[in-house]
């Protein structure tokens, strides 16, 4: 049986964060189930101003040529490497800080070099995979997006099950194998069940600049929808969000 922490009554301490502009309520206090979204003590709410360079795609998703094969490019909204204790998860308020269901998000709209093209890799960065039987389950899915992300409509292309071996500071690589059509806008989805007291995985951020939102959800959390990230309450400076955290991944191309 689940051992879930009290629920919480009062604004304390343990108010980890909660969503801005009225998505969820003000404090993990009003969270049913004693859960928070939850951020690494090394998150820093300072502003972020992304300033594209004039090489980068109309969306802002870098298109590298791989210097061993020009028909492959790395397509990623991030910048700078993985950094330690600055993941943002939904978790339990208990010792083990137990991760339970998590998905994240990047979209790239249909103007960026995604379009068009074979998708035959992920990269995922790793802050911290750890599990009683040495690995644990993920998904990666792929949807085409009509609309908004926050408004919109998903219709799945993809779904690629994959597992994560315990790790700190790591990466796993997912081979993938599937074409999307030019002039689609796309959602990528990390989907990680819940850790059942005794799994702990955190995907891979940093608080470099980014050149498109990360995306967040969690019914374990209360928000069924994604949600911006740096909308949410940093849990480590009241008054401030979580505008720097920036999820890290990168898609393999092939044209």
């Amino acid at each position: 049986m689940k051992n879930h922490p009290t629920p919480l009554t009062t604004r304390s301490a343990l108010c980890l964060f909660s969503l801005a502009f009225g998505l969820l309520p003000a404090c993990t206090a009003e969270i049913s189930n004693g859960t928070a979204f939850d951020a690494g003590a090394g998150s820093d709410a300072s502003a972020v101003v992304v300033d594209a360079n004039a090489n980068d795609l109309a969306d802002g998703a870098t298109f590298e040529a791989d210097a061993m094969a020009v028909e492959t490019a790395t397509i990623s909204h991030s910048m700078g490497a993985l950094a330690d204790d600055t993941n943002v998860n939904c978790r339990l308020n208990d010792p083990q800080e137990t991760h339970l269901d998590t998905r994240h998000f990047r979209v790239f709209t249909a103007e960026s070099a995604i379009g068009g093209s074979r998708i035959v890799e992920a990269i995922l960065p790793i802050e911290l995979a750890q599990a009683p039987e040495g690995m644990q389950p993920a998904t990666i899915k792929f949807h085409k997006l009509t609309g908004s992300i926050l408004s919109g409509s998903f219709v799945e292309l993809s779904s690629t099950p994959f597992i994560v071996p315990n790790q700190v500071l790591g990466e796993v690589r997912v081979p993938l194998n599937f074409d999307v059509a030019l002039g689609d806008a796309i959602v990528v989805e990390v989907s990680i069940p819940d850790g059942q007291e005794e799994r702990s995985l955190r995907m891979g951020y940093n608080l470099q600049p980014q050149t498109g939102p990360s995306y967040i959800a969690s019914n374990g959390c209360g928000q069924a929808q994604p949600v911006d990230v740096a909308s949410l309450d940093d849990p480590n400076n009241p008054g401030q969000t979580l505008s720097a955290n920036s999820w890290l991944i990168s898609l393999v191309v092939e044209r």
